[in-house]
């Protein structure tokens, strides 16, 4: 792999529930906030899943947030959405290094993932190597420790009501 072939990292933080719904953290507000203290499904008005996709040598993040559900097709969607725009500080690339866990629609045994990640190497004409952590080491990608500590940071506390609160408090 040379220096000119990108190195990515992408993973799926936690899925949020979308509503007037208690979380952990503390957030500076000028008036009390009444919101359910569970947060059970009946209660919210859907979900939101942040994607993440951290390039480490230019060591920048790039993150999507998600209403429905962590599918192949979402995680390939913003692989395309990175080589629209982030491909372009890698002009010479012919090969892409993407760093998964183990879990969830990235994994190994995901056949769906495998077909959807074949679709995209030949589209974007790009030879694509994956390499999986083994189960437990998912505090070893990093995008964990570089990305995802500072989104989990900004959106401690914060009650999501909305989607563009969510997009305000991570951006």
């Amino acid at each position: 792999m040379s220096l000119e072939s990108p190195v990515l990292s992408i993973d799926c933080k936690k899925k949020e529930q979308l509503g007037n719904l208690y979380r952990e953290g503390k957030c500076n507000c000028t008036k009390v906030i009444k919101v359910y203290d569970h947060d059970y499904e009946h209660l919210s008005e859907g979900k939101v899943i942040p994607h993440g996709i951290y390039n480490l040598q230019a060591n920048k993040g790039y993150l999507t947030i998600g209403s429905s559900s962590e599918t192949a097709g979402f995680v390939i969607d913003n692989l395309f959405w990175w080589c629209k725009y982030g491909i372009n500080q890698y002009p010479d690339a012919k090969n892409i290094l993407l760093l998964c866990d183990v879990g969830g629609v990235t994994s190994f045994p995901h056949h769906v993932f495998k077909k959807e990640l074949m679709h995209f190497a030949a589209e974007a004409g790009l030879s694509v190597i994956v390499y999986h952590y083994p189960p437990y080491c998912s505090r070893r990608n990093p995008i964990e420790h570089r990305l995802f500590c500072h989104v989990h940071k900004a959106m401690s506390g914060v009650i999501f009501d909305d989607y563009q609160t969510i997009q305000k408090a991570i951006g």
